[in-house]
């Protein structure tokens, strides 16, 4: 091709992945948003950027940290915050422009490898891909598109001639610290090396390659590991209710999930924000979904091996995808999230590599329905960009993201949860009330929605059921900090002091309790002197 014809590629290829998600622009802060980007300290300035590497995603020290550890994402939000001033629509605005980039690095690196016609098929599918909406709507899955255009740069660096090459290494490690994803980088160039999926370049270069990734993960894990104290993240029940599976129950749900992510790659109709307990439950029998993963499974590993010599575009496909897979698969190791469409970004690298691949083929076998292939990838690209422009708006803000999930008919305890903080702060407590309590009947061993029961019911005031709510909540979860300040302002609230003090007690001896121990305090001063005062 060209370099007229490349730059003007290049230039639709990045104008392409933009258009579907412009809608995002209009968004405000969604969803764990509020956690990453307004409450992180680090991003709003509570402390110095000098605590960057010792903090995790969400600005918390190690000994309240949830094992997140993406320095990198994070100062993406921190310049965010400089330059816009702390508004979301330069946030939005960041998030497709690195989409865009990813797609301008996914063509230069195809084109390069496989050549320009598998590298227009494939990143025009990756342009638009309906799965793709969270991680470009929502501000906190930036980490992955992040990760994955990192990943990209250190695979071509990877193959370049040029003294270039040296910098595998440490494009692999600021890849590994907008993500831990990237750790999927190590497999692809571990296949590439034994099995010559890449016929021009040199295995002893791909050895030494795949060395100094190495080194470069070590490093990464003494990073994370000197700030948070841990090298893998927990995993909770809520969030990934494998926790309290058997062997055989994890390896069943496994089958299914992977089963799932290929649905929504082939036909992204029904997406969810929230995927958490119980809209996805340990699988303890075999059904369709059991059996196609399992085909999936097996079947991923063969075509790698299969077609390494004749197709090794399809084979690298399918190898990116198992490799990128499987970190988030629950496999292993679990993940907190048991599963989620931001999660499949980077595997969606190898789906659409391998699917442009099964184009081009189909194209070959039948040269005389040219026209009529050409016609249906034109189909399939509108389709996958009208599904992500209807998706987009839905990320707005709290209330229309959740209200189309639940709507939706998502099972997800979190998303009625999330839906009634939403009502409650526009003052709807009557709605909010109404899915506080529906959260409950899905989770019912939960106690956060107990927590917004009891906070609403005061609102409407009837301080007796919600003084039952709130106790309740706490009979659940006795270190829970939100039900212990929720249940001591209530207290306060109603001149209830000596309830309060033993909330204050409570909040002081919790680990990361003191700044809402700092605020009961506040809040139980004020009002014993009110209370004197009369």
């Amino acid at each position: 091709m060209h370099k007229t014809d490349t730059r003007r590629a290049l230039l639709i290829v990045f104008v392409l992945s933009a258009l579907p998600y412009l809608a995002a622009l209009g968004a405000g802060f969604v969803f764990d948003d509020a956690e990453a980007v307004v409450g992180n300290p680090l991003v709003n300035g509570e402390v110095g950027l000098s605590q960057l590497m010792e903090r995790d995603f969400w600005g918390r020290s190690a000994n309240v940290t949830i094992g997140s550890y993406r320095p990198l994402a994070v100062l993406t939000f921190i310049i965010d915050s400089t330059l816009g001033g702390g508004a979301p629509w330069l946030f939005h605005a960041t998030n497709i422009l690195l989409h865009s980039l990813c797609c301008v690095m996914l063509f230069v690196y195809l084109a390069d490898r496989f050549g320009h016609r598998l590298a227009i098929v494939s990143t025009s599918l990756f342009c638009v891909h309906a799965v793709h909406t969270e991680n470009i709507a929502a501000i906190v899955a930036r980490a992955d598109v992040l990760a994955t255009l990192l990943l990209l740069l250190t695979l071509h660096v990877a193959r370049a001639q040029t003294w270039h090459r040296w910098l595998v290494g440490p494009c692999f490690l600021l890849a590994l610290l907008s993500k831990e994803i990237a750790v999927a980088g190590l497999a692809v160039v571990l296949a590439d090396a034994v099995l010559g999926l890449d016929s021009k370049a040199s295995r002893r270069w791909l050895v030494l390659s795949l060395a100094m990734m190495a080194a470069a993960f070590v490093a990464y894990l003494g990073m994370r590991y000197a700030a948070l104290d841990m090298i893998t993240a927990p995993a909770k029940a809520q969030g990934n209710p494998l926790v309290d599976a058997g062997t055989s129950e994890r390896l069943l749900t496994c089958a299914t999930l992977l089963w799932r992510s290929i649905e929504l790659f082939l036909v992204p109709l029904s997406q969810q924000a929230d995927y958490s307990y119980p809209a996805i439950l340990p699988v303890d029998s075999i059904g369709p979904s059991v059996m196609l993963g399992a085909a999936l499974w097996i079947s991923l590993p063969a075509t790698i091996l299969i077609a390494r010599k004749r197709a090794p575009a399809a084979a690298w496909g399918a190898a990116v995808l198992l490799a990128a897979y499987v970190p988030v698969s629950n496999v292993f190791t679990l993940s907190p999230a048991i599963f989620a469409e931001r999660l499949l970004y980077l595997p969606s690298v190898g789906f659409v590599v391998a699917a442009g691949c099964a184009g081009l083929a189909a194209l070959r076998v039948l040269p005389k329905q040219e026209s009529v292939l050409k016609l249906l990838f034109i189909v399939v690209l509108c389709t996958h960009a009208l599904l992500s422009a209807f998706r987009t708006p839905d990320w707005k803000s709290d209330r229309t993201l959740f209200q189309a999930d639940v709507m939706a008919g998502n099972p997800s305890m979190l998303a009625h949860l999330q839906l009634g903080f939403a009502y409650r702060s526009e003052g709807r407590f009557d709605d909010a009330r109404l899915q506080y309590e529906r959260a409950i009947v899905l989770a019912p061993a939960y106690a956060d929605p107990y927590t917004g029961v009891g906070i609403t019911l005061d609102l409407l005031g009837d301080p007796e059921n919600a003084h039952k709510a709130l106790r309740r909540a706490l009979e659940l979860a006795p270190n829970c900090l939100d039900c212990s300040i929720a249940l001591g302002t209530f207290y306060v609230k109603y001149g209830r002091f000596a309830g309060a003090e033993r909330e204050l007690s409570r909040l002081q001896s919790l680990p990361g309790g003191s700044g809402y121990a700092s605020m009961l305090q506040e809040q139980l001063t004020a009002a014993r002197q009110q209370h004197s005062e009369r």
